[in-house]
């Protein structure tokens, strides 16, 4: 039991390590001296962005669509469980739906650290999908940045930092600051560079997720293997 307590203390270290990666990963270059050399732009000067929509109770009418909320964003992913469904007057359709690549932002959350957080739509089939009032959504020119980079820059510890200045309560709810999130400086490298920080970190990050899957199987391997020998133990067969 002494060595299986080293092993999940030796593990447990791997796991805490493994999960600081991809903020290590976007650190490196976001906060490098490259990047202090890149042109700054306001994010508001390469998204669009618009605020969502909430509707009335569903109905047996043709005006009820699937509306993503905050909790369907998780681990900078979109999680498509427990989707709303709401009646919304079409006239708003054509603002509010969602296309692939856009980037949903939570904008109020009783949690600071859950305000804020972001995920990039795709689409998991060909339904419309409109989005909460308590989200916002960014549509990224391509013409000017790479979705996936504006999206990977949000993940930083750098724009993290943005955003706790960007906070107000009201009720004990936390808003953020649509203004001054959309009027935040960020750095631009020319396009091509930017797709090709974009491939490099998700690369690193997706191996990063994969090593953190891989240690917490073995982590609870080892509190199996522990819960198995007590069992033993207390029927004398060991």
């Amino acid at each position: 039991m002494q060595e299986i307590d080293q092993a999940r203390k030796s593990c447990e270290k791997q796991l805490e390590a493994a999960k600081l990666l991809p903020s290590a990963y976007l650190r490196e270059v976001f906060e490098s001296s490259e990047a202090q050399k890149w042109q700054k732009k306001r994010l508001g000067e390469v998204c669009e962005s618009s605020s969502g929509i909430w509707g009335e109770e569903p109905d047996d009418s043709n005006n009820c669509y699937f509306v993503l909320r905050s909790n369907n964003i998780k681990d900078g992913k979109m999680i498509f469980d427990d989707i709303a469904v709401r009646k919304i007057d079409p006239k708003y359709i054509e603002s509010k739906y969602l296309k692939y690549g856009d980037i949903l932002v939570t904008t109020s959350s009783g949690s600071k650290d859950l305000l804020g957080k972001s995920a990039i739509f795709i689409p998991p089939d060909d339904k419309v999908y409109l989005f909460s009032n308590f989200t916002m959504k960014l549509r990224v020119n391509i013409l000017l940045a790479d979705y996936i980079y504006v999206f990977l820059y949000l993940q930083s510890p750098e724009a993290k930092k943005v955003l706790q200045l960007l906070q107000d309560t009201t009720t004990g709810l936390r808003n953020l600051d649509r203004r001054e999130f959309m009027n935040q400086f960020f750095p631009l490298p020319p396009l091509p560079e930017q797709k090709r920080i974009s491939e490099y970190l998700k690369e690193k990050i997706d191996q990063a997720e994969k090593l953190r899957a891989s240690i917490e199987k073995e982590l609870e391997t080892i509190n199996a293997l522990s819960q198995s020998i007590l069992n033993k133990a207390f029927k004398g067969e060991i």
